[in-house]
Order: C-alpha cells, then structure tokens, then sequence
C-alpha cells in the first residue's frame, strides 16, 4: 500500500511541530501547578547538601 509524499509531508510536519509543542506543554504544567519559592529552594538545597556530605554542615 502506497500512501504517497503527501503522507510523508504530514508526518514530518507532525514530528517537527505537533510533538516538540506537546511535549513542551506538558513540561509546562508541572512547573505552573508546583513552583518553586525562595523557601523552597533552600529547602530542597539544605536536604541536597544533608545528602551529599552524609551529615549536617560543618
């Protein structure tokens, strides 16, 4: 079954446009329902470093 360069075209143009926008949108989303803060930024950077040095700071 041969479906033609038509075909072909729409699905460059669906790979190219359709799905980078979707995937953008979807990484979008997260970011909106749950932002970080200051506080939480240092939050999140006080356990990072809790982790790495195995203990609290020195």
């Amino acid at each position: 079954m041969y479906l033609g360069t038509g075909s072909a075209v729409l699905g460059i143009r669906a790979a190219t446009g359709l799905i980078p926008r979707v995937t953008v949108f979807i990484g979008l989303t997260p970011m909106a329902l749950y932002p970080i803060d200051k506080h939480k930024e240092e939050e999140i950077s006080a356990f990072s470093n809790y982790a790495r040095r195995g203990g609290p700071k020195a």
